[in-house]
């Protein structure tokens, strides 16, 4: 890894912790170390400890190719997190530039959800919010102000990465937003010691294919992949679930490859299910600043 570059110029700060705004709009890609994942290393350290040395993880007794099992185990996740919030801490490298900065978050699902980009200086560089309805972005280092439909297309423009409101949501609580709620393809990776759940939907947004590795005890997703035209989109990595149910991952690295950006998150002070007012999901423009139609 290289040497931490010197800290940026503010406008140069500002671009880059607008790409890690970007890159938290998406689901993230492959490591380039592996994460640690304590407290859930239990079944799953062992398992890949084993598979690193070459041997094979056999399938669990309790092993079944229906995938409405895998799917009643990432809905009651759903179920249980209404809603979360808290800080993400964040690492993002663009080629050999490297910047930390955080990020405050809120999200509601099915669609509402709000993040809020600093600067270096605790500053808002910008401010993405969803209602559902709408789609509101302020740029403080433009000084623009953006709003339309809350919907792909929008969504789309203000990150350049295929995602909804309704994924946008579900990824910032800590569940990955799924091509279908039902059916699909159960598989063992013995290399891995991991249920695989294999999703096809051609010509669905985020893409065509997704494949989803879960933990063999407490079935949450640690990677997801999806595929668009026979190649990898994007991939995401989960790691430091928490104990209680429902288990949240604390952990997220990621890389985007086509952007040749690399984010480590770091979840911090998430309460579950906190009480978010309607308003946390609206921005108003500053004064002096004209709305723009997106």
């Amino acid at each position: 890894m290289p040497p931490p570059s010197p800290a940026p110029a503010p406008r140069a700060a500002a671009r880059l912790a607008a790409l890690a705004l970007r890159a938290l709009l998406a689901l993230g890609a492959p490591l380039g170390a592996p994460l640690a994942v304590a407290p859930l290393a239990v079944a799953l350290g062992a398992a890949l400890g084993v598979a690193g040395c070459g041997g094979r993880v056999p399938r669990p007794a309790s092993y079944s190719e229906d995938p409405a099992r895998l799917h009643a185990a990432l809905a009651r996740r759903r179920e249980a997190v209404q809603a979360l919030s808290g800080e993400l801490a964040l690492e993002v490298w663009e080629g050999d530039q490297r910047v930390s900065a955080r990020q405050l978050f809120a999200a509601a699902p099915p669609a509402r959800f709000r993040m809020d980009t600093l600067s270096p200086f605790e500053q808002p560089v910008s401010t993405l919010v969803s209602d559902g309805q709408l789609l509101l972005m302020h740029k403080a280092d433009e000084g623009r102000y953006l709003a339309g439909e809350a919907n792909a297309e929008n969504l789309s423009r203000l990150s350049r990465l295929p995602l909804d409101p309704h994924a946008m949501a579900a990824t910032l609580s800590g569940q990955p937003p799924l091509l279908a709620d039902a059916g699909g393809q159960v598989g063992w990776s013995e290399e891995r010691g991991l249920y695989t759940l294999t999703l096809d939907a051609p010509g669905a947004r985020l893409g065509d294919r997704q494949v989803l590795f879960l933990h063999p005890t407490h079935l949450v997703p640690v990677e997801v992949v999806l595929y668009r035209g026979g190649r990898v989109e994007v991939i995401l990595h989960l790691a430091d679930y928490t104990e209680q149910e429902p288990r949240l991952p604390q952990r997220i690295r990621f890389e985007l490859p086509k952007e040749l950006i690399r984010v480590d998150a770091r979840l911090r002070d998430h309460p579950l299910n906190p009480d978010l007012p309607s308003d946390a999901f609206s921005i108003t423009p500053p004064p002096g600043v004209t709305p723009e139609s997106l």
